[in-house]
């Protein structure tokens, strides 16, 4: 094995015989074996979809991915979309569905998974998710107001209806003012006054 290893995996002929290995390894179910020879074949989308469907660790294959092709390869967003998207919207886990469309550039989508409604956002763009009761922000998450906001300034081209904004905003009173700090209702509505003058 170490023998192999030395190799040079640049070369076709050895890239050849890790792939063949790979498959062998796969055979014997040695999953993450397999995805290692795959990836020293440069087969990235087989080592990734060995992390994804055998060992069940999409955090795997994102770093994998990452580490490979960089932040914006092919195959990190094939992943991303096929793969962890729908588990975001059978979740109703708005964190990992912005971050999933703010990884791949798709600010407007990041607004929206942050206001509307997931399996409304999820079949308008065409992923498949399970409808739920769960409609809006999660009653104890304060801070999707404060990312919705930042988000505002990346994509001023989306911008949630008023009257979403308006349940988003009284939502984060509500709870700030149940937690005992009307000080901070005070200092959210101030933060949004300028946006609804426009």
């Amino acid at each position: 094995m170490v023998t192999f290893l030395a190799n040079d995996f640049s070369e076709p002929r050895w890239k050849t015989a890790a792939a063949k290995n790979a498959y062998v390894l796969l055979s014997r179910q040695r999953y993450l074996d397999a995805a290692t020879f795959f990836m020293l074949s440069g087969k990235l989308v087989d080592a990734a979809t060995i992390c994804v469907t055998q060992l069940n660790d999409i955090q795997l294959a994102v770093t994998l991915c990452r580490c490979y092709e960089g932040d914006n390869g092919p195959v990190l967003k094939d992943l991303l979309w096929k793969n962890i998207l729908p588990v975001a919207f059978k979740q109703q886990n708005r964190w990992l569905a912005s971050l999933v469309f703010g990884i791949i550039h798709r600010y407007d989508l990041v607004l929206q998974s942050l206001t509307d409604d997931l399996f409304n956002l999820a079949t308008e763009i065409g992923v498949e998710a399970e409808a739920s009761s769960y409609s809006r922000m999660d009653p104890l998450d304060t801070e999707l107001l404060i990312l919705y906001r930042s988000m505002l300034t990346h994509s001023p081209k989306y911008r949630a209806p008023l009257v979403t904004q308006a349940e988003l905003i009284a939502q984060t009173i509500t709870i700030f003012e149940c937690l005992g700090t009307p000080i901070m209702s005070l200092v959210v509505l101030e933060w949004w006054r300028p946006w609804f003058r426009c």
